[in-house]
């Protein structure tokens, strides 16, 4: 019921605030490029951000709505779908794998202190957790496993954890945090945990536990392809800067060596990388290392599909930022505005998709409705009647309410 009595109350402020949206202004709008040229996915008076794009061409993303929450929503393609009627307190930071999967975690406690997760399985969704603590930053490879954090109790650290499809098992169990897990297509997690010196990456095979790194200093951001490769940015010693790392599985190779910080690596299923470092791009085939970007402005946060693409975002240090693509022999920008355009994604067809803000046209004020909030169209009869109606019912279930159920309270 306390569930029920939070989406309710939600849903009729949201067309509240909604209602009072000033003509003109300027939302993040999640954006896709086919190949050819750039569409606008949404179009609402809400923040689209956090967009993945799987390679059948679906997309997630976080809807955004300030001062409520935030909810996971879907495109499969043809139209956009609601995966939550909770505006969740916390950020939901959808993933879709390539089968049109998706897994985000969500806070429905009022209390803030609990964060479950949730998967979307084409058809329904189901609850994967259901505790009084937190669990976040879910990934799901292709065969829908599912790998996230969690804590055993209020207050404890957090531990990796893995849903096979069936039932859910406690991957690491002591007393340090465990963090910030990926998992590849055959079911191999890596993440980062504190082991009381410094943070060192782990790496689990699906059946034991190897530490990879063992060192007195920082590493961070482990990423691993299908072939078990794992890269990720650390120090060499406490007082100088990252570098990026590579694990075959058996050895460890150093890959950059220099004086500035190489950050955020990702790599694809040939082992090929895309980093940022010194505020530029590089890309690595393996063998060597090619400077991308060369300018005065900022570059940020690559990544790179199987076809050794690379997308990221860049531009001055104020902003604002556009979208650029490598495709292995030059570079295209893909936008060109006065707005600002950011976190990027790319999948093995090539196709980008990015937040970024858009003036949106002109609505009388009120035109606002319910079907809005699922992206869906409305007439201007039903968006006059859903404003001047619902502050009416709403104002009724306050008044009904008082004294017998607080609904934002445990």
């Amino acid at each position: 019921m306390k569930r029920k009595i939070l989406i309710v109350t939600q849903s009729f402020f949201v067309v509240l605030m909604l209602a009072s949206v000033a003509r003109g202004e300027v939302f993040p709008q999640v954006i896709l490029f086919d190949g050819t040229q750039n569409a606008m996915i949404t179009s609402t008076y809400m923040e689209n951000d956090y967009p993945r794009l799987s390679d059948n061409g679906h997309a997630v993303w976080r809807e955004h709505y300030v001062g409520v929450g935030s909810r996971p929503m879907l495109y499969n393609g043809t139209s956009i779908v609601v995966l939550s009627y909770v505006y969740s307190y916390y950020a939901c930071l959808p993933r879709i794998n390539s089968t049109g999967r998706v897994v985000w975690h969500e806070g429905i406690q009022p209390d803030r202190n609990d964060q479950e997760i949730f998967l979307y399985d084409g058809t329904g969704t189901i609850q994967l957790t259901d505790n009084a603590y937190t669990d976040d930053e879910a990934r799901i490879n292709n065969i829908g496993i599912v790998v996230w954090q969690g804590q055993t109790d209020i207050g404890s650290d957090l531990e990796i954890f893995l849903y096979d499809g069936a039932s859910v098992s406690q991957i690491t169990d002591n007393d340090y945090a465990d963090l910030h897990p990926e998992i590849n297509n055959n079911g191999e997690i890596v993440w980062e945990g504190h082991d009381g010196s410094a943070r060192e990456i782990f790496y689990y095979d699906g059946s034991a536990i190897t530490q990879i790194t063992n060192n007195t200093v920082e590493d961070y951001a482990p990423r691993i392809n299908d072939d078990g490769l794992v890269v990720w940015y650390g120090q060499t010693d406490t007082h100088s800067d990252f570098e990026i790392f590579l694990y075959d599985g058996s050895s460890i190779t150093q890959i950059t060596d220099n004086d500035y910080a190489d950050l955020q690596p990702e790599i694809n299923s040939n082992g090929h990388m895309a980093w940022e470092g010194d505020r530029e791009i590089y890309y690595y085939d393996g063998s060597a290392i090619t400077r991308i970007t060369n300018n005065d402005e900022v570059d940020y946060h690559p990544r790179i599909n199987d076809n050794g693409f690379v997308v990221w975002e860049g531009g001055p240090s104020d902003g604002p930022f556009e979208i650029f693509l490598y495709d292995g022999t030059g570079t295209t920008q893909l936008t060109d505005n006065v707005y600002g355009d950011n976190m990027p994604d790319i999948n093995n067809a090539g196709h980008v998709i990015w937040s970024g803000r858009r003036t949106l046209p002109d609505r009388p004020w009120g035109a606002a409705s319910i079907m809005d909030l699922d992206n869906r169209s409305a007439s201007p009869a039903t968006s006059y009647l859903c404003v001047l109606v619902v502050p009416m019912l709403f104002v009724i279930i306050l008044r009904r309410s008082r004294g017998r159920h607080r609904p934002y309270r445990d």
